[in-house]
């Protein structure tokens, strides 16, 4: 794959725009229509205070200074933390890097002594958490469109002392 070529570096406030650019054609990668991807707009805008906030991590993987990929975590406990993101540029899906996107967000879980990850998943994306070893523990309203539910999973951290399986909001 690309392993070798790939530089993975913590996102900066002024990669926000890049980021945003990026989610939107990752989901729109996956045929949803434009009004679907207009109602989803808000959430698939970042912003630069968001990057810099405390209570996310934000980390891009770039191909010769192209960002062709990012994940952001959210932290707002002590000991889970939520998948608030995770694209892929179009161009890319399907070559292993999800794979190498979600080991990298598992092991800063790990440095940051969090037990589980909690994933709201795109329905697309159902099959790779699992894949991954994620178990769907119920589901979650889309706060982008009403009536909409995804599948939310939750992925035990590796080397994490809790045994709970409760889902923490």
């Amino acid at each position: 794959m690309l392993r070798g070529d790939i530089h993975v570096r913590v996102a900066r406030p002024d990669d926000a725009s890049d980021l945003s650019a990026l989610a939107w054609r990752s989901k729109a990668y996956w045929g949803h229509g434009q009004s679907f991807l207009n109602a989803c707009r808000d959430e698939l805008t970042y912003s630069d205070e968001q990057i810099n906030s405390a209570q996310f991590e934000f980390h891009t993987f770039e191909l010769k200074r192209d960002i062709v990929a990012f994940y952001a975590l959210e932290f707002d406990s002590t000991s889970v933390a939520e998948l608030e993101a995770m694209f892929i540029e179009p161009d890319f899906i399907g070559c292993g890097l999800g794979s190498e996107l979600f080991s990298h967000a598992t092991s800063r879980c790990q440095a940051r002594a969090m037990s589980r990850l909690l994933i709201q998943a795109d329905e697309f994306a159902a099959d790779f958490y699992i894949t991954m070893g994620a178990i769907q523990c119920g589901s979650r309203e889309s706060g982008s469109i009403i009536g909409r539910h995804l599948p939310l999973f939750e992925f035990k951290i590796a080397g994490s002392s809790s045994t709970t399986r409760g889902l923490v909001e």
